[in-house]
C-alpha cells in the first residue's frame, strides 16, 4: 500500500481495459437494456422539487430522438459542439448523452455559472445550440447579443447557436419536451438512429469548468474514457445487488462534474436517483419524506443549514440508512445533531473526494471506523496519492500533512487551450497537484484538512487550518454558517478571523461571543484562538459557494478594503 512515499488503493486493481476497450455510450445502452430486462419500467431519475420522473426505458427512447433531431435537423455530427447551462430536469441527461452518442462535445456549465458562456463562445468557433433553463434564457440572449456585437468589431466570423429550453415556454425559443414529443420523431426506432462508431477513448466527450472560488473558472476537458472509468473505479459495495433497491436523493447541480458522476454510478448499480434542483434544507427533507429515499448525498453546507433548522424534527426521516458527503470539508461537529433525525443511518457519514480535474478517487464508503478515524477514505482501484512538504517538497509518511498530489489514468486531459496552466498543474511523472492539504493515516486512508492557498501562517511560523476553527466555531448555537480567513499580523504572518452569519433568530450575537466561545472550546490549543477576532455579517452575505466552499479570498477582500478606507477617512 505504501512504497516510496505512494500510498496504492487497497482494493482489487481494476483493468484499464474496461474504460479504455468500449465505448461510453456502448455502456450506458447495454446496461440500461439490462435494467429493463430485469425490472421492467424502473424509475431512473424523479425531479424532488417538479415531481416528475423518467424511467430507464424512457430515458433510452429519449436519448434516440433527441439523437435523431440532432443529426437529422440540426445536421450535427460528431466533433459538432453543445452547452448545457440548466438546473435539474428530467431531460436534462436525455440532452447529454443524445449529444455522447452522436460524438457531439459538450460543454457544461452549471446554471449559477453563466460567466463561462462568454469563454466557450470566444475560444471555440462553431457552437451550434445552448440548452439553458427558462430563468437564464434572457441573460443567453444577452450574452449572445453581445458575442455578435465584438465579432462585428473585430471583424471574426461568429454563427450564433441555437437557444433551445430544458423546459418551460418561450415566444422565439423551442423547448426540449416538444421535440420529443414531435410527430416527426415519435416513429423513430434504432434502424434510423446512426450512432457513429467510436472506437477512441481518448476522444474529447466533456467540458467542465472549476468552480472559481480560487479564481477565473477552468474548462477542463475529459474523454470518453474518463468518463467511463467512473463506472469501473469504484469498490464492490457502491454496486452490489443491494443498491439496485436503493433510492438515493442527490444535490449535485447536474451540470457539476458531481452531477455526471453521480448519474453513471447510479446507472452502474441501476437503482433511482432523485435530484433536487433548488436544495433548500426544506426542500431537501420534504423530498427525503416524499420519496422515501433510502440514501442521501448532500454538500456540507446543506448538511449544517439542515443541523441549524429549529424544525428539523417535524420531518420523518426514518427511511434514510446512509448519509454521506463530498465537495468540501465536512464539520464533524454537526453529526451528533444529524444522527438524532437521521436515527437509522447506522454507518458513520461517509465522505467522497475528487476533484473536477480527477473525478472521484477516494471514498470511506464501507470503512467500519467514525467519522475523524475514516476522513474520505481509501483510494479507488485507479488512483494514487503521495503527500509533499509545503515548504521544501519532500515526501512525507503516514500522518505528517502536507500537499496532496494524485497519480490517476483517467485524470483530465488539458485545461482547454490552455497548454502552460496544464503543465504547471502537473509534477513530475504525471502527478497532479490537488491544491489540498492534508495527510494519510497508517492504514492508508486519506484526511482532508483544507486548501493549500487558504492555510494560515501564524507569526510564530505555525500553520492553522481555517477549516479546523470553522468547525469549533459551528458548535456555538448563534451560528448558522462561519468563515475563518487570514488577516495580516503586524508581527508578519497572519491570523485567523472568522466571519459569522448568524441564526436569523440569534441576531444579536456580538463578535466577542464568538472569540470568547471558540477560545474557551479550543483550550490550551493556542492557534485554533481567533486571535484576529471576528465579525458578524447580515444573514444575506454569501460566504460560501452552493457547495460550501468557504470564499476566504473574498472575505479577506472585504476586510482589507473596509480597513484602507478606515485608513483614508481618518
Amino acid at each position: 500500500m505504501n512504497e516510496d512515499g505512494i500510498v496504492s488503493s487497497p482494493f482489487p486493481k481494476v483493468s484499464d481495459k474496461l474504460a479504455e476497450g468500449r465505448d461510453l455510450w456502448e455502456f450506458i445502452q447495454e446496461r440500461i437494456k439490462q435494467v429493463i430486462r430485469n425490472n421492467g419500467d424502473k424509475p431512473m431519475w424523479i425531479d424532488g422539487i417538479a415531481d416528475k420522473s423518467i424511467t430507464y426505458a424512457q430515458f433510452l427512447d429519449r436519448v434516440e430522438k433527441m439523437a435523431h433531431f440532432f443529426s437529422q435537423t440540426l445536421e450535427m455530427k460528431r466533433g459538432s459542439k453543445l452547452i448545457m447551462s440548466c438546473c435539474g430536469d428530467v431531460n436534462f441527461f436525455v440532452v447529454v448523452f443524445a449529444a455522447v452518442a452522436l460524438g457531439i462535445l459538450v460543454f457544461s456549465i452549471p446554471s449559477y455559472a453563466l460567466e463561462c458562456i462568454p469563454i466557450c463562445l470566444r475560444e471555440d468557433a462553431g457552437i451550434k445550440v445552448i440548452v439553458c433553463d427558462e430563468d437564464n434564457v434572457s441573460n443567453i440572449t444577452e450574452l449572445l447579443a453581445s458575442a455578435e456585437t465584438n465579432s462585428r468589431e473585430t471583424g471574426e466570423q461568429i454563427e450564433s447557436p441555437k437557444v433551445f429550453l430544458i423546459e418551460g415556454d418561450h415566444p422565439i425559443y423551442e423547448n426540449i419536451p416538444s421535440i420529443l414529443q414531435s410527430s416527426a420523431l415519435a416513429e423513430t426506432n434504432d434502424d434510423r438512429i446512426n450512432y457513429p462508431e467510436i472506437d477512441d477513448g481518448d476522444e474529447d466527450c466533456v467540458v467542465f469548468f472549476s468552480s472559481g472560488s480560487t479564481g477565473v473558472p477552468k474548462p477542463i476537458v475529459h474523454t470518453r474514457a474518463n468518463m467511463l472509468s467512473i463506472a469501473f473505479n469504484v469498490s464492490d459495495n457502491w454496486v452490489s445487488k443491494e443498491k439496485e433497491s436503493e433510492v438515493k436523493l442527490s444535490t449535485f447541480n447536474q451540470g457539476h462534474a458531481g452531477g455526471f458522476i453521480m448519474f453513471i454510478l447510479n446507472l452502474t448499480a441501476a437503482s433511482t436517483l432523485v435530484g433536487v434542483s433548488k436544495p433548500t434544507p426544506e426542500n431537501i427533507l420534504r423530498a427525503i419524506e416524499k420519496y422515501q429515499t433510502t440514501a442521501v448525498n448532500i454538500y456540507p453546507k446543506q448538511a449544517i443549514l439542515i443541523s441549524k433548522m429549529d424544525n428539523l424534527h417535524s420531518f420523518n426521516l426514518s427511511s434514510v440508512k446512509e448519509l454521506s458527503s463530498s465537495a468540501a470539508t465536512f464539520p464533524n461537529s454537526i453529526i451528533p445533531t444529524l444522527k438524532t433525525v437521521f436515527f437509522n443511518v447506522k454507518r458513520p457519514v461517509e465522505q467522497l473526494y475528487g476533484s473536477t480535474e480527477t473525478l472521484c478517487i477516494s471514498s470511506s464508503t464501507g470503512i467500519g471506523a467514525d467519522e475523524n478515524e475514516a476522513g474520505v477514505g481509501h483510494l479507488l482501484p485507479y488512483a494514487q496519492l503521495k503527500v509533499i512538504d509545503v515548504r521544501s517538497n519532500k515526501a512525507l509518511g503516514p500522518n505528517q500533512p502536507g500537499e496532496i498530489l494524485i497519480r490517476h489514468k483517467f485524470r483530465f486531459k488539458e485545461y482547454r487551450h490552455r497548454s502552460k496552466l496544464t503543465a504547471e498543474s502537473l509534477a513530475e511523472d504525471g502527478w497532479f497537484l490537488m491544491g489540498d492539504y492534508g495527510f494519510y493515516d497508517e492504514n492508508g486512508r486519506l484526511h482532508i484538512l483544507d486548501r493549500v492557498k487558504e492555510l494560515i501562517n501564524l507569526p510564530d511560523d505555525r500553520i492553522v487550518s481555517p477549516s479546523h476553527i470553522e468547525d469549533i466555531t459551528l458548535r456555538h448555537p448563534a451560528v448558522k454558517l462561519v468563515g475563518v480567513s487570514g488577516i495580516p499580523s503586524i508581527e508578519g504572518g497572519s491570523l485567523p478571523r472568522a466571519f459569522v452569519v448568524p441564526l436569523s433568530y440569534h441576531n444579536s450575537i456580538e463578535a466577542w461571543e464568538i472569540v470568547t466561545f471558540v477560545s474557551a472550546q479550543a483550550g490550551e490549543s493556542s492557534h485554533l484562538h481567533l486571535i484576529g477576532g471576528a465579525e458578524v455579517v447580515p444573514e444575506g452575505m454569501e460566504i460560501t459557494s452552493l457547495a460550501g466552499k468557504i470564499y476566504r479570498t473574498k472575505l479577506q477582500q472585504l476586510y482589507l478594503s473596509r480597513l484602507q478606507r478606515n485608513a483614508t477617512d481618518s
